[in-house]
This record gives C-alpha cells, sequence and structure tokens, in this order.
C-alpha cells in the first residue's frame, strides 16, 4: 500500500470479494477480516482501520435526483396507508400518523422542489 493511500481503497487479492477495495466489500466481511487469523496482520490493520474510521464500504452510486420526485412520496403515501390501516381504532394515534403524514409531505416538497398535490388534486374525496 502506497502511503498516502487511504485504507478503504487497498485491494484484496484473494477469496470471493478477490479485485475489490476494502471499501466496496460488504461490512461483515470487514468484520471477519480484521480478525481473521489467516489475514496478514498488515491487513488485519487495514480492515480494523476501515471499520473504526467509517470508510465504510459505499452502499453504491446516489439515486438519480430526479428519482426522488417519484419513489420519495411514493414510500410517504404507502407509509400513510399502512399506518392509516394499523391505527383505525385509535382516533388519538390515528391523529399523530395524520399529523406526521402532514410534516413529510412538507419535507418531500421541500426535498424534491415539488408542491405535494393537494387531494383533490389526485381525486381523493375526503369528507
Amino acid at each position: 500500500m502506497v502511503a498516502t493511500e487511504r485504507p478503504a481503497d487497498h485491494v484484496l487479492r484473494f477469496g470471493k470479494h478477490h479485485g475489490k477495495s476494502l471499501g466496496e466489500v460488504p461490512t461483515g466481511y470487514l468484520e471477519w477480516l480484521s480478525t481473521a487469523p489467516a489475514a496478514k496482520p498488515r491487513l488485519r490493520a487495514l480492515a480494523k482501520h476501515v471499520l473504526e474510521n467509517g470508510d465504510e464500504p459505499d452502499d453504491g452510486p446516489d439515486p438519480d435526483p430526479r428519482a426522488a420526485d417519484v419513489v420519495l412520496p411514493n414510500l410517504i403515501w404507502h407509509w400513510l396507508q399502512a399506518m392509516r390501516r394499523r391505527f383505525a381504532d385509535d382516533p388519538l394515534s390515528l391523529a399523530v400518523v395524520e399529523d406526521g403524514f402532514g410534516e413529510l409531505k412538507k419535507l418531500c416538497s421541500e426535498l424534491t422542489g415539488r408542491r405535494w398535490p393537494t387531494d383533490a388534486e389526485v381525486g381523493i374525496v375526503t369528507g
């Protein structure tokens, strides 16, 4: 390893993650590697460093921000439906759910830059 290389950039030369850097392998594998008697002491130390210093494996590229415009409202809507079913017989809890939904709608609009449609705009009849 070059002195300026990050421990997470160290490439494995064996095993099922051969060719991957420590920053690309699952956390469970790093945990195993950091204590594996068969691993060289230096490799165990690198794996331990990655675990302790937050250089955990990358979860992949960030999603396309435009996807949030669709995925986030859909997630919030499904959450609301599940909570309404769960607390249908508990008016106090249901009121908290509805209040939480209002906050989630505001956050969703702030994060996506798109206004949350009204119930009437999406064909929901209330009353």
